[in-house]
């Protein structure tokens, strides 16, 4: 399928192209959440917000994505607000999504033909983490474009020679430093240059570059971020105590919670069908190539977030991108006829998709893809309404206990201030200092805690508040000198 006839765009391919860039976007237009989409995405305001008012970031964040928190505060430089940026973000990943949709398509148009391209792409849209992706902002999404894009160029170089191979060689470099920055973990799909390698050429210099590549795009990477961030944490530091915090854990593969991520990823009906295509690709002499690509793109991933209690379904959005690819590949090589082809893919798409009751939940999300986002929005609404009963509390010091929903909270706090200060930055719990819109200093305190059922309270001079069901709290509020008060 790796032929000089893919290495050419036609009409057709322009055509699907664009129903695949807009057609998409025209539907997420509808569902684009209004708010942070996740506890996470807040959390990384939150974070930019402190370092553009202190200057301060905190260590555990300096490598996670360092080119998306350089966004977000160049965005509040530029005058948006805190919880303005969830809109930004937002419909960014909305516009990532389809860029993503269109690399994707030209890549897997170098390795089939155009049914195979066009049933990946429809594939890949459907499934849950992807649908999540280009509807609420996180940094994964345009790794993953970066990414996309680097292959895609490595892809083309190993299909040229001369000055064709190194000036694909180097835009595949800069693209894959840029997908290390955007998120660093994309660095567990280092292989994948080594597999299009072997697949696309006999050349031995790309097979130099397939290693070359990853390894300077990491220092490439690691440069920009002494130069953007300027902190004082070493990389080695940051993996080891951010290891520490998410330790390696066999017992994450017989946790059922933690394999309900890998399945709800793509979906049940959806993983189960990719994974019949990869053994039948295995099994087969002429398509054993791609099992060998799906291996090494997918399977670091898998194996890395797999062993960790902290996984969630955007972890495994560019591992299980491929899986897409060899599902369309084995589609249409089975169905023999296009149309059949794609009456199995829109049969298999809704069997996948009624497949599971809707859920307002991103980490285990429900392939009932439109159902789901309008929970969440509901979600997201009711997190917003409690945190504007907060902000219309009297009290000029509130302790927040809570867990998921302490982001939210934190974000709403922040907003519109022009001045900003943190106590306890390295440890639970933290402290916000503002100064409201008359002038008064306000202070808010966040206890970070998982614990259900939890009982808190009381703590003196200060006036306790949580929004989240499991917690209880005493004597929410005890004035300062207190003999009722901790």
């Amino acid at each position: 399928m790796n032929n000089s006839e893919n290495n050419t765009i036609s009409r057709n391919d322009i055509i699907v192209l664009l129903v695949l860039v807009i057609g998409p976007m025209a539907v997420r237009c509808f569902f684009v959440l209004d708010g942070f989409g996740e506890t996470d995405a807040a959390r990384m305001a939150v974070r930019a917000a402190v370092w553009h008012h202190i200057g301060e970031l905190r260590s555990d964040a300096v490598y996670s994505c360092p080119l998306y928190l350089c966004f977000l505060k160049w965005l509040l430089q530029a005058g948006c607000s805190v919880l303005g940026l969830a809109d930004i973000m937002n419909w960014s990943s909305a516009v990532f999504h389809s860029a993503a949709l269109g690399v994707m398509y030209l890549l897997w148009r170098c390795w089939g033909n155009i049914h195979v391209a066009t049933l990946g792409c429809l594939f890949w849209f459907f499934m849950p983490a992807s649908w999540w992706a280009g509807i609420y902002g996180m940094p994964h999404l345009p790794g993953l474009l970066c990414l996309l894009m680097s292959l895609y160029f490595f892809q083309r170089g190993t299909m040229s020679s001369g000055a064709g191979l190194w000036g694909w060689a180097i835009l595949s470099l800069f693209t894959a430093a840029a997908a290390l920055c955007w998120k660093t973990d994309m660095v567990l799909y280092c292989p994948v240059f080594l597999s299009v390698a072997l697949i696309g050429s006999k050349n031995r210099i790309c097979y130099l570059l397939s290693i070359l590549i990853p390894v300077v795009s990491l220092i490439v990477m690691l440069i920009l971020c002494h130069l953007l961030i300027a902190s004082d944490t070493e990389f080695g530091t940051y993996t080891s105590d951010w290891n520490k915090s998410f330790p390696f854990t066999l017992s994450a593969w017989r946790n059922w919670g933690s394999i309900l991520i890998l399945i709800r990823t793509c979906g049940k009906y959806m993983l189960g069908m990719a994974i019949l295509a990869w053994f039948y690709c295995a099994a087969q002499a002429r398509y054993r190539k791609w099992a060998l690509l799906a291996l090494m793109w997918a399977g670091p991933a898998v194996v890395f977030w797999g062993s960790k209690t902290a996984n969630s379904a955007r972890h495994m959005l560019a591992a299980f991108s491929v899986l897409a690819f060899i599902l369309a590949i084995v589609m249409v090589k089975v169905c023999r006829k296009p149309a059949i082809a794609y009456l199995a893919a829109i049969l298999l798409i809704a069997i996948n998709y009624f497949g599971t009751a809707a859920t307002a939940d991103t980490v285990r999300p429900s392939g009932r893809l439109f159902e789901s986002a309008i929970l969440q929005q509901q979600h997201l609404n009711w997190l917003y309404s409690k945190g504007r009963e907060l902000l219309a509390l009297p009290y000029e010091k509130i302790y927040l206990v809570g867990g998921t929903t302490n982001p939210y909270i934190e974000a709403g706090f922040l907003n519109g201030r022009e001045q900003i200060d943190v106590k306890m930055m390295k440890a639970w719990p933290q402290e916000y200092i503002v100064i409201d819109e008359k002038g008064k200093e306000r202070s808010l305190r966040t206890q970070y805690s998982l614990k259900r059922p939890l009982i808190f309270g009381p703590v003196e001079g200060w006036h306790c508040w949580t929004c989240e069901d499991g917690i209880t709290v005493k004597n929410n509020f005890v004035p300062a000198g207190s003999q009722d008060g901790k």
